[in-house]
């Protein structure tokens, strides 16, 4: 079967002011080719119905595959969709809206949530625009001012990410530790809506990876989502752990001109940390303000997590994410680490908190090393 777009489903409000009477449906390869094993008369029928819409987005992280993300499409009523005139704008409650734009579109979630916000506090509160989803139009198409329609590729939250979700040699589902607060996903997920859906339009940027000076402000997109093979373009790899930049969280680059690799700050962080604590602690080690004895009993001791036989624990089948740091460190509670940029100047400023040890160096500074080259970062 061919995926049929209607995914997600439309606003009450869009129902109410005249609805959508068309739906979307896209041609996987694996139907193309069955179809071509028919009749002539029947490929030349198909072949009459359908369109290709080229893909508009160009992420840097290419698919393994070689599944095309234009996929040709079908729309139904189609001598009814076909009958209507093309525009390259329209005009909904003054504001223009152009092909090619984002929009942020209602949704049955979003009205409800406005309605209870306008009764809790000013009737002129706005709902926030996070709450509505996000599409880019790619062709508009009416029959009179009361009947238009816009076709339309989906943006996802990586919270939508569906199950099986190929992102290189994983199978992942929803969002992932290295994605933002305000990243969305390109997708080829593609329908037909009623223009009055459209609430405002949205300001969504690419994130180029490769460029140093990008700045993260409002909706941006750096992965591309296939529905029709479920795979999810890789983003770009950093740092020593080779996880994805967080767009939300510090980066530090490396200065050296043989290297540049850019770095995570909490891995910068996690491995001075580490290096202080088996210099000091081994030397100096801190001295517990716990005297008395504590008495363990069995409902204390949790299950090992492999049992007698070596069998492995699956009750967690999925590794942690990507350059997840552990929750609890050797140096938590006893070694902070803050980075000081002062004067062009970059270092660690290192306090020791342990309390009872004779060797308490107070705070200091060191210097901050790459991870990848060793070289100190200045």
């Amino acid at each position: 079967m061919a995926p049929r777009s209607r995914k997600r489903r439309r606003s009450s409000n869009e129902d109410r002011r005249g609805g959508c009477p068309f739906t979307v449906t896209t041609i996987t390869e694996q139907r193309s080719n069955r179809a071509s094993k028919k009749s002539k008369q029947h490929d030349d029928d198909m072949e009459e119905r359908q369109w290709t819409q080229l893909w508009p987005f160009n992420p840097e992280g290419k698919f393994d595959s070689m599944q095309s993300m234009s996929l040709p499409y079908i729309i139904e009523p189609r001598k009814r969709w076909r009958a209507m005139t093309r525009y390259h704008n329209f005009i909904l409650n003054g504001r223009k809206y152009r092909t090619h734009d984002f929009v942020y579109v209602a949704n049955d979630d979003s009205i409800e949530a406005q309605k209870i916000a306008s009764r809790e506090e000013d009737v002129g509160s706005l709902l926030q625009l996070t709450k509505y989803w996000v599409a880019k139009i790619l062709e508009i198409r009416a029959a009179d001012e009361h009947h238009v329609y816009a076709r339309i590729y989906w943006m996802y939250s990586p919270d939508e990410l569906p199950p099986n979700t190929r992102h290189g040699e994983e199978m992942i589902e929803g969002r992932q530790s290295y994605h933002g607060k305000n990243e969305l996903i390109a997708s080829n997920h593609m329908d037909v809506i009623n223009v009055v859906s459209i609430v405002t339009e949205a300001q969504v940027h690419q994130w180029i990876e490769s460029n140093d000076d990008e700045v993260h402000e409002g909706l941006y997109w750096r992965q591309a989502f296939n529905i029709a093979t479920l795979q999810l373009s890789p983003a770009e790899l950093i740092c020593s752990c080779q996880a994805p930049a967080h767009p939300d969280e510090l980066l530090v680059g490396c200065t050296s001109q043989d290297c540049g690799q850019w770095l995570h700050e909490k891995c910068l962080r996690h491995a001075v940390l580490k290096q202080v604590y088996d210099r000091l602690e081994t030397e100096n080690p801190h001295s517990s303000d716990i005297d008395s004895d504590m008495t363990v009993t069995p409902t204390q001791i949790a299950p090992s997590s492999s049992g007698a036989d070596g069998a492995k624990d699956i009750s967690n089948p999925f590794p942690p994410k990507m350059g997840k740091l552990a929750s609890t460190e050797l140096y938590d509670g006893l070694f902070t680490a803050t980075l000081i940029t002062r004067n062009g100047s970059l270092h660690w400023e290192i306090t020791d908190q342990r309390l009872g040890c004779e060797g308490n160096t107070g705070t200091w500074k060191e210097r901050v090393n790459c991870l990848s080259c060793g070289k100190a970062i200045d």
